[in-house]
């Protein structure tokens, strides 16, 4: 984590790139990515974590669809970071992806599977 030199109060900061708007939920979820079926890390419901044998590059457009509950939500998204895996360790890729548009109705069944603490 970088810091943020210009904290008013002198406190470390994580910069504000690198702080995330919702609370993540841990979950392994079935998410089908164009042709590819993987399993999600964690779920906001602004986007989520998978891992993949080969990662798509940042900035990359995706459609999809994640199976939440009993409901497949289908959705577009938008690569925002990956890390590739090593292949000679079994160790898989991983991608950040932010939801650009997916039914309202995932917002209300989201909080229903994972209510807030």
């Amino acid at each position: 984590m970088r810091l943020n030199p210009f904290a008013a109060d002198e406190t470390p900061r994580p910069l504000a790139s690198e702080q995330r708007l919702d609370v993540r939920r841990t979950c392994r979820l079935r998410v089908a990515l164009g042709k590819m079926a993987v399993w999600s890390w964690d779920l906001s419901p602004r986007g989520f974590c998978a891992e993949l044998l080969h990662v798509l590059a940042p900035g990359e457009l995706s459609t999809g669809s994640i199976l939440l509950g009993v409901k497949e939500f289908p959705f577009t998204g938008e690569v925002v970071w990956s890390n590739a895996g090593d292949p000679l360790r079994a160790r898989r890729g991983r991608i950040g992806v932010r939801f650009t548009g997916i039914e309202p109705r995932f917002f209300h069944v989201f909080q229903n599977v994972f209510p807030a603490p």
